[in-house]
């Protein structure tokens, strides 16, 4: 399956397995013949990918910067991935510089997720794009289209030094989310930060599932925090 706008400069992708985008960064790969056991290749296109289920990273970071399909070609040598088939477990992989929003599993809108909204942090390389635009609304009526929703943007950098800075611009819309924490944690950090400073104050790092990251309570203002 094509992969629209895969490469840096825009161009489309065909790497000839049944892999497909989710969204701009999330690949699911799964086994194009279903009925055999035998390990498949996956090609990932340029960029830093990251395995959603491990956290890990994988392939190269090969970047494609040209039109010239075969400098492309060549290029993705460098991020192929051989893959066993696991009934278990679909292969997802997720772009360096992606923030995923997770919450714990509801079965509907009628449920109240409980805990803080995740924003996972898939950190990127120097120079990488690295936003995000999270919305919610109440799921039933149209008064979104008269402001009642929340939508928060956030983004990311990395310094020389793997010092990680995420900021959260001030909440947009009138919608009060169920949530009434957030959370932010990082995959694939240069390092693993001591601490994070908000407003200059220094908060302690805490791990879920073995990724660092910060919980502080929901507000309406911009949230800048620095990991280091």
């Amino acid at each position: 399956m094509e992969l629209p706008h895969a490469a840096a400069d825009g161009s489309p992708m065909d790497p000839g397995g049944a892999e497909f985008l989710l969204g701009p960064d999330l690949l699911i790969a799964p086994n194009p013949s279903p009925e055999e056991i035998a390990p498949y290749e996956l090609h990932l296109s340029p960029g830093r990918w990251y395995d959603y289920w491990t956290g890990n990273r994988v392939g190269g970071e090969a970047t494609a910067q040209a039109h010239d399909a075969e400098l492309r070609d060549a290029l993705l040598q460098n991020q192929r991935v051989l893959l066993k088939p696991d009934l278990a477990t679909v292969p997802v992989y997720v772009r360096g510089g992606a923030i995923l929003p997770l919450q714990n599993l509801v079965q509907s809108t009628e449920e109240t997720p409980k805990g803080p909204l995740t924003l996972r942090v898939y950190v990127p390389a120097q120079n990488q794009s690295c936003e995000s635009s999270t919305y919610a609304d109440d799921g039933h009526t149209l008064n979104y289209r008269h402001g009642d929703y929340y939508r928060v943007k956030a983004s990311c950098a990395v310094d020389a030094n793997g010092t990680v800075t995420v900021t959260l611009n001030a909440p947009e819309g009138n919608y009060r989310p169920q949530w009434e924490s957030l959370r932010v944690e990082l995959v694939g950090a240069p390092h693993t930060p001591s601490e994070a400073i908000i407003d200059g104050a220094s908060l302690p790092i805490t791990t879920n599932d073995r990724l660092p990251g910060l919980t502080f309570e929901r507000n309406s203002k911009l949230i800048t925090i620095i990991f280091r």
